[in-house]
């Protein structure tokens, strides 16, 4: 092949995919690649379609020319129309959702005014209790109605209340004020702030309501006067004064009259009135005397709408010593001062309410809750705090429950004088880290009971006399000793001494006690004893079974575990009443020891034999 520059190919401007380009790195290797491998990460600009695979970084302006698309109708820009679409591919205004939109972070959504100079925006508080959703009304509302919500959010028109920003007047159906709300009418806002207000009453037995007057009084001076229905009217305050100065006037239906004991002291500012009878209510200002003797009678059918106040604090009573209310009925009660409820024991306080305040007597340990004799039948705190000597239950059926945990010791007041129990009445279960008992400790009080020892002891465990660990009905399975100081021990196995036994009595191992009766007629009796090894000593003991006299005992020591090595020791005592035993003979019988006696007297003559290794 000939050499060719590459200034004399031919070029090409529309490449395929199978084109091949040569590329020669660094002048070291000449190599090719096709023009479909050398473009497939980039950008084609003449193509109608491309799919790129991966990320794609745009470092500068993307420019499309044509719609721009995300994932169908996630994101769709329209470029004829200029309009954005989320989720919809056909914008009917310059942005369209198809979704909730969401607002971070207290931000705002804005509309800007006609130059866009300034905005009025819409935003949520910065901390909201719970998520919720206002509803706007389906269609426009009437001229001047106001905007009102339902509790489920559904917003709607006020179709009673209109509001005129002409006028700045609102016209209501109806107005309601609760709660002893009041109407106001306030002085011009240059004099200042008062006003002029009508409240309805604190309390009401029925509901009433009043009918205006249609027109203007006929006269001046004429007042209001009303219908049992409620319906105002205006009448005359009447003419034509009667009686002395002072009297107060009242109308016999047709003319003024008066009484000389119904007067009026204008310089003191008094009335004077000899009976009085109010049917609805009583307003006076200024001073009010009720009666000018103790003997007087002031009797009150109606109900009180105002406070009832002392001209001075401290100073006055309602009721003496002598003559006390029956009965008085009241929300709320402020005392001040000493305060005395019955002078009596037999007297009863009943609360009803409850108490917000603490209870303190008014000198340390010297008042009681109760008595001896008129207890408190359940007192529920939160804490109680006890101080001195405290008596919970003066009977032995009396039962104290405690729920919660005690934060702090127990002590009896004198030392080992105070049980915890007693020998009747036990508690099920003492859980305790740490166990401290003084004097004698009695645990479990028959062989049933089970003791669990799941910790380790620190201390010695001392008998203080002649008592025993474990019986042979209820051997120890092991035990572990360093040095044992024993009187007598006696085990139902081998005894593994790892330290040294310091004998004050006898060490014995019953591996078995035999109580066969072995009767006359040369009956022989082999007395097998488990495998032993070698220094034990093996008692054989045989007594009468008749009357329990000894017949002989006798020893015998196995050396080295498969051969009786020696015997020492012997006391064969003559035979009660004719019987006659050969004397115990002792040999290793497949790792065993078997000791063979025999009975050589006539029949009916028992002989009970037992045979025991003693270990040491």
């Amino acid at each position: 092949m000939a050499t060719v520059r590459i200034s004399q190919l031919t070029a090409i401007t529309a490449p395929t995919d199978d084109d091949v380009l040569i590329i020669n790195d660094a002048d070291t290797n000449t190599r090719k690649i096709t023009f479909a491998n050398l473009t497939q990460n980039l950008v084609n600009t003449t193509a109608a379609t491309q799919v790129k695979s991966g990320a794609l970084t745009v470092n500068g302006t993307l420019a499309a020319a044509a719609n721009f698309v995300v994932d169908t109708n996630t994101f769709f820009v329209d470029s004829v129309t200029n309009r954005v679409g989320v989720r919809t591919i056909s914008p009917n205004t310059e942005l369209d959702i198809d979704g909730t939109v969401h607002i971070r972070n207290s931000n705002t959504l804005q509309f800007g005014d006609a130059n866009d100079s300034n905005y009025v925006s819409l935003g949520a508080p910065s901390v909201i209790a719970a998520n919720f959703a206002l509803t706007l009304p389906a269609s426009l509302p009437a001229a001047n109605n106001l905007l009102w919500s339902s509790g489920s959010g559904q917003l709607g028109y006020t179709t009673g209340i209109a509001y005129d920003s002409g006028t700045q007047a609102m016209s209501l159906g109806q107005a309601y004020f609760t709660n002893q709300g009041s109407i106001r009418f306030y002085e011009q806002s240059i004099n200042g702030s008062e006003y002029v207000g009508f409240t309805a009453p604190a309390n009401l037995s029925s509901t009433s309501g009043y009918t205006l007057p249609g027109a203007y009084p006929a006269a001046s001076g004429h007042v209001l006067a009303s219908s049992t229905g409620g319906v105002l009217s205006w009448v005359s305050n009447g003419a034509g004064a009667a009686g002395a100065v002072g009297d107060v006037q009242f109308s016999d239906g047709s003319t003024l009259t008066s009484n000389s004991s119904f007067n009026f002291i204008n310089g003191s500012q008094t009335l004077n009135v000899p009976n009085l009878s109010v049917g609805t209510f009583l307003e006076a200002n200024g001073n009010v005397q009720l009666g000018n003797a103790t003997g007087d009678d002031i009797n009150f059918a109606g109900s009180a709408i105002s406070n009832l106040q002392p001209k001075t604090t401290g100073t006055h009573d309602l009721g003496t010593n002598v003559l006390h209310w029956a009965e008085i009925h009241v929300d709320d009660v402020y005392a001040y001062g000493n305060i005395e409820l019955g002078n009596a024991t037999s007297d009863t306080v009943s609360v009803n309410g409850r108490v917000d305040t603490d209870i303190v007597p008014e000198a340390n340990n010297v008042r009681d809750l109760g008595s001896s004799t008129l207890r408190w039948a359940e007192v529920w705190a939160q804490d109680v705090n006890i101080s001195g000597n405290t008596t919970i239950g003066d009977a032995a059926g009396d039962i104290l429950t405690l729920n919660a945990e005690l934060a702090s010791d127990i002590i009896p007041s004198t030392d080992g004088t105070r049980d915890l129990g007693s020998s009747t009445r036990r508690f099920a279960e003492a859980h305790v880290n740490i166990l401290s008992t003084y004097g004698t400790t009695t645990i479990g009080d028959t062989n049933a009971d089970v003791v669990l020892v799941n910790g380790v002891f620190q201390s010695n465990l001392v008998a203080s006399g002649s008592f025993d660990l474990g019986t042979s009905a209820a051997p120890w399975a092991e035990a572990h000793i360093t040095s044992s100081y024993v009187g007598s021990l006696v085990a139902t196995s081998d005894v593994d001494v790892t330290g040294n036994v310091i004998q004050g009595g006898t060490v014995t191992t019953r591996v078995q006690s035999s109580s066969a009766i072995l009767s006359g007629n040369s009956v022989t009796y082999n007395v097998g004893v488990a495998t032993v090894k070698g220094g034990a000593k093996v008692l054989v003991l045989a007594t009468d079974a008749a009357n329990g006299n000894r017949e002989f005992y006798e020893y015998f020591i196995v050396s080295d575990g498969t051969t009786v090595s020696e015997v020492i020791g012997s006391n064969v005592q003559a035979p009660t009443a004719g019987v006659f035993l050969t004397t115990p003979t002792a040999a290793i019988t497949s790792g065993n020891l078997v000791i063979t006696v025999t009975n050589t007297a006539a029949s009916g003559n028992d002989v009970q034999i037992t045979a025991q290794i003693i270990s040491l």
